[in-house]
């Protein structure tokens, strides 16, 4: 019904569904670690079943459904729910970063909104298993196009993150630990220089890894801010990890976004950028291979104070 043309019954429909979900998710508690499946081919717990339901609004073209999709997360995760939440969240994390496709400025704005208040205000109750998933949804409005103001402040929430990982180190190092002994993957990172890794290393080396992707982005602006973000993370929280780590930080990710960045500038335009008058463009970067030659001295920079810092790893 929620994807019927007619747009008042699409409306009941949502609604409907909505209300049926914000209710279950009130009275039935998430599954705990020692209850087991409700079938041997069934590993889904209620929690997600109802979640799924949610998601499964994601596949509707209409942007009011999507809206009403979305203002159903923010209600579920501004409530008791959102703090009881355990393995729904990857669910939500898919439902959220699904608005960042090709969509509208308001759906965009509404669902960047359900991340800042996550990151802002449930951080700490979301198991560590999932914080890549929290990393990745935050990359993601960071890459988007349609509204730039959501593309910085996303990158200023995965300064939250960091924080937060530097903060709860301890507490979140056992817990990861603990998911790999009751065989669950806590990550996805497939490069021989991060195979001997433990899982909270790992978790940072996904952090800065898609930081340095943000820094390959087409606005200056967005590039700018990735790099400085990127390269202060590294300076204030870097003391935490083993040589290994920083071993896999320079092979996996500085290394390569040198050379990617190297590549793009090389490819970029000189012909000069034309901007409305309200728009002024320096000429010192009012082409785009400037603009990239800038890019390349901020990261060059930022490489340079690291490697000063990490010194000792090359000698």
């Amino acid at each position: 019904m929620s994807s019927h043309p007619y747009n008042k019954l699409r409306e009941w429909g949502v609604d409907v569904l909505c209300n049926l979900i914000k209710a279950a998710l009130t009275v039935q508690p998430a599954r705990t670690k020692t209850e087991e499946p409700t079938s041997k081919s069934d590993n889904k717990s209620p929690q997600s079943y109802y979640l799924s339901s949610l998601q499964a609004l994601s596949q509707i073209k209409y942007v009011d459904i999507r809206q009403k999709q979305i203002e159903c997360c923010l209600q579920l995760l501004q409530s008791t729910s959102g703090e009881s939440f355990t393995d729904g969240w990857p669910i939500l994390f898919a439902i959220i970063e699904s608005a960042c496709g090709p969509q509208n400025e308001n759906l965009i704005r509404c669902a960047f909104q359900c991340h800042h208040f996550v990151i802002s205000e449930l951080l700490a109750h979301i198991p560590p298993i999932y914080l890549n998933n929290c990393i990745t949804t935050a990359v993601a409005f960071g890459s988007q196009l349609q509204e730039l103001n959501v593309s910085l402040t996303a990158i200023g929430l995965i300064w939250n993150v960091a924080d937060f990982l530097h903060t709860n180190q301890a507490k979140l190092q056992h817990s990861l630990n603990e998911s790999i002994k009751s065989g669950m993957n806590t990550h996805t990172i497939k490069h021989p220089v991060c195979e001997n890794l433990n899982p909270f290393q790992l978790l940072w080396i996904s952090l800065y890894k898609h930081l340095s992707d943000l820094c390959t982005d087409a606005r200056l602006s967005v590039r700018k801010s990735s790099g400085q973000t990127l390269f202060s993370t590294l300076s204030s929280h870097g003391l935490i990890l083993d040589a290994n780590a920083w071993k896999a930080i320079f092979i996996y990710v500085l290394f390569p976004l040198i050379d990617s960045v190297q590549t793009l500038s090389s490819a970029a335009s000189n012909e000069r950028i034309h901007s409305e008058a309200s728009m002024m463009i320096h000429y010192s970067r009012n082409t785009a291979f400037k603009q990239w030659c800038e890019t390349q001295v901020l990261l060059l920079n930022g490489l340079s104070r690291i490697i000063c810092l990490k010194l000792d790893l090359f000698l």
